[in-house]
């Protein structure tokens, strides 16, 4: 992600942050303009959109609300805990319950 980084008033140059690896129950994204949200449920608020594949990482998954989209019909979220939010597994790549990953309380 890029974002503006103000160190003093005139300051114009490129910064890479380095946070090590990414560990964790890793996965990848598709499709585009994917929104994660507030809680397991379609009709709760944005919080960020995904522009396209993207590697996540998934603390854990529950059974919600069940969506239908793109050909796929799901009731398993995951709990991204890097953007605090959800995000239906539908547009997760693998299968619909993620392997190894544990049930959110």
């Amino acid at each position: 992600m890029v974002s503006d980084v103000r160190l003093d008033g005139d300051y114009f140059r490129a910064v890479r942050v380095n946070t090590g690896a990414v560990t964790g129950h890793v996965f990848n994204t598709w499709g585009t303009g994917v929104w994660t949200k507030q809680a397991p449920s379609v009709a709760a608020g944005r919080v960020y959109a995904f522009p396209g594949p993207t590697t996540i990482r998934v603390e854990c998954q529950k059974h919600a609300e069940v969506v239908t989209s793109d050909g796929y019909t799901n009731d398993a979220w995951a709990y991204l805990p890097d953007y605090k939010a959800w995000m239906t597994n539908i547009y997760i790549q693998g299968p619909a319950w993620l392997d190894g990953v544990p049930t959110c309380p």
